[in-house]
């Protein structure tokens, strides 16, 4: 992914932040970059199926929020129909419980086409995060 040296300087401020505030302390820019950045990262390592398996998907709810505010209806819609789908009644922020949700799947397909849809834009929407980061941390 080639990004600016601004965002470069966003993304390794962001970084010393996590590392010394926490997530609960972070702007919801912050926050945002985070969901988006463990959603990226892990759908494409793997797929959608390790995202929401590992602790990175306890900010499902977060990176829907994030997408939303970046205008990647695509991508936001495709996470919330995968919610929709294993956990219709609420979305899980513990791992444990949405294990359950999906652990019966076995197909070898399994959300293969909604991981697609992250993998085509993920660069896109991390550059944008990227970029609203590099803005608010200017105007500090």
């Amino acid at each position: 992914m080639d990004l600016t040296n601004s965002q470069k300087e966003a993304w390794d401020k962001l970084g010393d932040r996590y590392e010394e505030v926490g997530f609960g302390q972070l702007s919801k820019l912050e926050q945002h970059f985070v969901a988006l950045e463990a959603l990226a990262g892990d759908t494409l390592n793997g797929s959608l199926d390790q995202y929401f398996f590992n602790s990175s998907g306890d900010l499902a709810l977060v990176a829907i929020e994030a997408l939303d505010a970046l205008g990647e209806k695509e991508a936001s819609t495709i996470l919330r129909s995968v919610l929709m789908k294993f956990w219709p009644t609420g979305y899980p922020t513990d791992r444990s419980e949405r294990y359950e949700g999906i652990a019966e799947i076995q197909d070898e397909a399994f959300l293969v086409a909604e991981s697609e849809v992250i993998v085509a834009t993920h660069e896109r929407f991390l550059a944008l995060q990227l970029e609203l980061l590099a803005d608010q941390y200017t105007k500090e």
